[in-house]
């Protein structure tokens, strides 16, 4: 049951995140991606913010997480949320490295950070994403007692 409640104060978390991007005015990227998978007894989330949504809201703690971000329209933030997919407890021990990069390209790879919001624990980083295009996001994820996983998402973007 405990399990159960921490699964559902992350999705919380993450529905919270959705509600500030769509209130946000800016023009920004619009993202076609599945946010889901289940991969090695894991089931990971993901979600792509702009750091507009992080630093126009005031919130100066979150804009300097991460060693803080450029300024500009193509940073947004890249955040996990790992769970154990047999019984839904958070997996907050992980240490995970994201690769983001346009289909064919080498792009960007940075370890995604531990992050604590009300208690919920998630990870990550912020990333450069331009114009419209695909993109890969390949994340490697390490979790003690557990095989190293890779699993991949793609996401589509159209700028708004």
């Amino acid at each position: 049951m405990q399990g159960m409640n921490i699964m559902l104060s992350g999705i919380r978390v993450c529905l919270l995140m959705l509600i500030v991007l769509l209130m946000t005015p800016w023009k920004v990227l619009a993202f076609d991606i599945d946010t889901h998978k289940t991969v090695g007894g894991m089931d990971v989330y993901i979600g792509v913010i702009p750091a507009e949504v992080i630093q126009g809201r005031g919130l100066s703690k979150e804009a300097r997480m991460h060693g803080g971000t450029q300024q500009g329209r193509n940073q947004y933030h890249l955040v996990v949320a790992l769970f154990d997919a047999k019984n839904g407890v958070r997996i907050s021990n992980a240490q995970i490295t994201a690769n983001i990069a346009r289909l064919g390209l080498g792009g960007s790879t940075k370890i995604l950070e531990r992050m604590k919001v009300n208690d919920a624990v998630t990870f990550g980083n912020y990333f450069a994403l331009h114009g419209n295009a695909s993109y890969r996001i390949r994340l490697k994820l390490d979790v003690p007692g557990k095989v190293v996983t890779e699993v991949l998402f793609e996401i589509r973007s159209t700028e708004r």
